[in-house]
């Protein structure tokens, strides 16, 4: 794909609260780099549009080796 990360999550609710785990993939390893995991409790769907910049944040807290492509 010409990419140096894919992202890769899903977002669920169990009773009152989101649940949302998402994962940054190495392409070229096929592997996981990152991954986060964050349950909002009691929680609107709004509540997920203010959690996700946190959330890419930690994401990105792997730095990202060159690929040489």
């Amino acid at each position: 794909l010409g990419v140096d990360r894919l992202i890769h999550g899903s977002i669920g609710r169990v009773g009152e609260s989101l649940v949302i785990n998402i994962s940054s993939i190495d392409p070229d390893g096929a592997r996981a780099v990152s991954s986060v995991s964050e349950r909002l409790k009691a929680s609107s769907d709004e509540a997920f549009l203010d959690a996700l910049p946190g959330i890419a944040q930690q994401l990105m807290l792997e730095p990202i080796a060159p690929s040489g492509r």
